[in-house]
């Protein structure tokens, strides 16, 4: 009964976090919604995924995650509200005693964070992605790409100006033809920041001439 209900209880944890970073910053001006200068980011996390929905659950066991995002990150400021964006792709192996999963994801990522303190080295900041997943399995049912809605959690401590230690926990929903399937992922990771000089996505124009 309880692992029936988990992923439910997870979404809704996660999308009242979104909420709660959107609605939360105040009404802006023009001046508020612009593009800074910031460093572009390697991500790397592993970890294991877990049958949600019934479907899956009925014919899956454990499986084994990793992926690797390239992401830019407060890419647009909105007040308080910094928005980071990546691509991220890897793989899911997920395995039972009749058959085997492999899933090859690619997602755009979104994620909302707000970075207050500008020393801060602990953020929690909810991300949501969107993109296709590419099953392969010799269970028919389970064949063929499927479009994606993966909201989730990260929590971040930033070790120096170059590595950030991460973990993650995800909902990772695919939306099939007939049916959907609903997984739980947990990981654990780290991001590298590549580049010592930062791209410079907008110069601001000076306000005295």
């Amino acid at each position: 009964m309880f692992r029936k209900k988990t992923p439910h209880i997870f979404k809704i944890i996660i999308t009242i976090i979104i909420i709660h970073q959107i609605f939360t910053v105040k009404a802006f001006s023009k001046d508020d919604f612009k593009g800074i200068t910031e460093y572009p980011v390697l991500e790397f996390s592993s970890g294991i995924t877990i049958p949600g929905g019934r479907n899956v659950r009925n014919s899956f066991n454990n499986g084994a995650s990793f992926t690797i995002k390239a992401k830019i990150p407060k890419l647009i400021k909105i007040k308080n509200l910094y928005l980071d964006t990546g691509i991220e792709s890897g793989f899911y192996n997920i395995g039972s005693e009749y058959s085997n999963l492999l899933d090859i994801p690619i997602f755009v990522y979104f994620g909302f964070s707000r970075y207050d303190l500008p020393n801060r080295k602990l953020n929690i900041i909810p991300e949501v992605g969107f993109g296709v997943h590419m099953q392969s399995c010799n269970n028919n049912r389970f064949n063929g790409i499927s479009f994606g809605i993966t909201p989730n959690i990260s929590i971040k401590y930033k070790i120096n100006k170059k590595v950030t230690i991460l973990s993650k926990l995800r909902i990772i929903e695919i939306i099939r033809s007939q049916e959907t399937q609903e997984w739980v992922d947990l990981r654990l990771g780290f991001s590298y920041t590549i580049l010592d000089q930062p791209i410079e996505l907008h110069k601001p124009k000076p306000m005295y001439k």
